[in-house]
């Protein structure tokens, strides 16, 4: 991924990694005790050698079941998971409450 950002003149690698990742990832590290992984859980992370682009999450704070349904509203096509209506409705809601 970071070779076709940097090809494409890109200068941030935005991903989708969710919540429910960010929480596995720092849970499996807790238990392989790969403390040195943790202090870079963040939303951004810079740099850290040439070549290598800045990484974004763009949904690090969003549950899996919420990222389908920002696709919906922005009509991005091909989403992989299936929402139910009701699912569609609570994240309509939270959108409207935070706007």
């Amino acid at each position: 991924m970071n070779r076709v950002a940097i090809d494409g003149i890109y200068d941030v690698l935005v991903t989708g990694q969710n919540l429910d990742d960010e929480a596995a990832t720092i849970f499996r590290n807790i238990i392989n005790s790969a403390t040195g992984y943790l202090k870079r859980k963040s939303s951004v992370l810079e740099s850290t050698r040439p070549g290598l682009l800045r990484k974004a999450k763009l949904f690090c704070r969003f549950y899996e079941h919420e990222t389908p349904a920002y696709a919906i509203l922005r009509r991005i096509k091909n989403i992989a998971s299936v929402l139910t209506q009701s699912d569609l409705n609570i994240f309509i809601t939270m959108i409207y409450s935070i706007t």
